[in-house]
C-alpha cells in the first residue's frame, strides 16, 4: 500500500491493528472518521495512546459527527458542541497538523427513512455501537445536531473561531491537513516506483 501510495485508513480497526499499522506503514496512516475514546466511550473510537501514535508517525485522525461515537451516554443526541469537544480533546493531545474533520457524510448517497429502518432497525447496524443510545437514534439524528449535511461545515468553522482558534488552524481542521498528507503520500511513492 506504501508503494502504491495508498492511504491506510485504521477508523474501523481495533486498538492492536491500528498501532500494528501505524508501526508498519512508512507513511503516514490516517483515522478518517474516529473520535477520541475519553470523549465518548465507544469501542470505535481511538485513545489517547494511539493519537499521539498516529501523530508521531505523521498520521491524522478525521473527527467524525456520527451519533454513536460522540454520545456521551447523556442520554441525549449529540450536537455539533460534542464534536467540537472531540476536536479540542485531540489539539490538547498533538499539533494542530494531525487533527481534522472526517464527517463521513454521503452527500448523493443518502437512504431513504425507509430504507435506513430495513437495513438497521431499531437498534441499529452494529448494536454493540447503536443499541444502548435511546429511542432518540433513528435516521432523522445519525448525526449529531448542527452538522447534519456538508453545508453545516462552515458553521464548524464559525465554531472553532469563537472558541479561539485562528484561522490558519480552521483551515488545517477542514481540510487542508488531509490535502497536504495525501500529496506527501502520493509523492512518496511517486519517488519509490519504477520509472
Amino acid at each position: 500500500m506504501n508503494r502504491l501510495g495508498i492511504i491506510i485508513d485504521l477508523s474501523h480497526c481495533g486498538p492492536q491493528t491500528t498501532l500494528d499499522a501505524i508501526e508498519c506503514s512508512v507513511t503516514p496512516v490516517i483515522c478518517s472518521h474516529s473520535n477520541p475514546i475519553a470523549i465518548s466511550d465507544s469501542r470505535r473510537n481511538k485513545s489517547d495512546t494511539i493519537i499521539r501514535k498516529l501523530a508521531e508517525r505523521g498520521g491524522i485522525i478525521g473527527i467524525t459527527g456520527w451519533s454513536p461515537i460522540v454520545y456521551r451516554d447523556d442520554g441525549r443526541r449529540p450536537t455539533i458542541d460534542d464534536v467540537l469537544d472531540c476536536v479540542e480533546h485531540v489539539l490538547g493531545l498533538v499539533d494542530n497538523r494531525h487533527v481534522a474533520i472526517g464527517t463521513d457524510i454521503c452527500f448523493d448517497a443518502q437512504p431513504s427513512p425507509e430504507a435506513w429502518a430495513q437495513v438497521y432497525g431499531s437498534e441499529g447496524r452494529d448494536p454493540e455501537i447503536t443499541g444502548n443510545l435511546g429511542s432518540w437514534y433513528g435516521f432523522d439524528t445519525v448525526l449529531a445536531e448542527g452538522l447534519e449535511s456538508l453545508t453545516d461545515l462552515s458553521g464548524l468553522a464559525e465554531r472553532l473561531l469563537a472558541r479561539g482558534h485562528d484561522e490558519e488552524t480552521v483551515t488545517k481542521i477542514l481540510g487542508l491537513n488531509f490535502v497536504t498528507l495525501f500529496e506527501n503520500v502520493l509523492a512518496a511513492a511517486q519517488q519509490t516506483s519504477p520509472a
